[in-house]
């Protein structure tokens, strides 16, 4: 087996951890990865380092090398330091566009809204890799332009952290994004940067499920295959009731839009708590 560049074996582990593939507080498997890559843990380490310095995984010499956690703190900062810095890239990169990053953006518009979005092999509502890839360059392609690579450098790592979020978010929030992507780069186009700041801002938004107040999730910096909890809800969320010894969720929680992984850690959650009362 040829080994994998460490570029190569950066971009796979950012996808898995991107898709939650590895989810948040997960512990990363290191002699599978070994394995996967044909590579020594020196080099596995060097990749390590690079997605720590981007934020997508945290290393302690007790708890080995995890996938960051999540978190509402988070979630919010995240939400308002990505507008801006997005803001800023746009604007330079319209100011300084020509014919080359027009067909640019037009070309990777292009190759996203022909590339199927969700993931055909997986029983979960997952986003697939390729769409990943395709969605990332096409807002790269939008901020090609922009002369600072501080700015391109920084919009790229927040955009990564927020489609972490919005693969959280997938199961149950549907949006139309190829509607987004096609108003987004026509005010590109157009070289209208007011309105196509405005509509990144939107949709940034809307991705990490702050556009309506009532529905947003307190992470809270729990891992998330163990306890969500909704923003002023929590009552709700884990109201439930036995039925022949099985813990059964009100079904009119869905419904009214709570998101299923809340209710599924919750249940786990109310499991392991009946268990623990029978063995005592």
């Amino acid at each position: 087996m040829k080994a994998f560049s460490r570029t190569a074996i950066v971009e796979r582990l950012r996808q898995d951890i991107v898709s939650n593939r590895f989810e948040p507080g997960e512990k990363l498997p290191i002699l599978e990865l070994q394995d996967r890559f044909g590579v020594g843990l020196t080099a596995l380490h060097k990749a390590f380092a690079e997605l720590a310095a981007d934020g997508l995984v945290t290393s302690e010499s007790e708890r080995g090398v995890r996938a960051a956690t999540v978190s509402r703190a988070d979630l919010l900062d995240l939400s308002t330091a990505r507008p801006g810095i997005e803001g800023l890239a746009i604007r330079d990169a319209i100011e300084h566009s020509d014919a080359d990053s027009d067909a640019q953006i037009v070309a990777a518009y292009y190759k996203l809204t022909h590339t199927p979005m969700y993931e055909t092999s997986s029983k979960k509502k997952v986003l697939s890799e390729v769409y990943l890839r395709s969605h990332r360059e096409f807002h790269d392609a939008l901020a090609s332009a922009c002369r600072s690579a501080w700015l391109r450098r920084f919009r790229s790592v927040l955009f990564v952290h927020a489609e972490r979020y919005q693969q959280l978010f997938i199961a149950y929030r549907e949006r139309n994004s190829a509607d987004e992507h096609a108003a987004i780069m026509q005010a590109v186009l157009d070289r209208d940067a007011d309105r196509a700041v405005a509509l990144l801002t939107r949709s940034a938004r809307q991705v990490q499920g702050i556009a309506v107040a009532d529905d947003v999730v307190a992470l809270d910096g729990i891992h998330a295959r163990q306890q969500f909890r909704l923003a002023g809800r929590e009552r709700e969320a884990t109201a439930m009731h036995r039925a022949n010894d099985q813990i059964v969720f009100n079904p009119a929680f869905a419904q009214r839009g709570l998101p299923m992984r809340a209710l599924v850690a919750q249940r786990e959650v109310a499991i392991a708590d009946r268990n623990n009362n029978q063995r005592l």
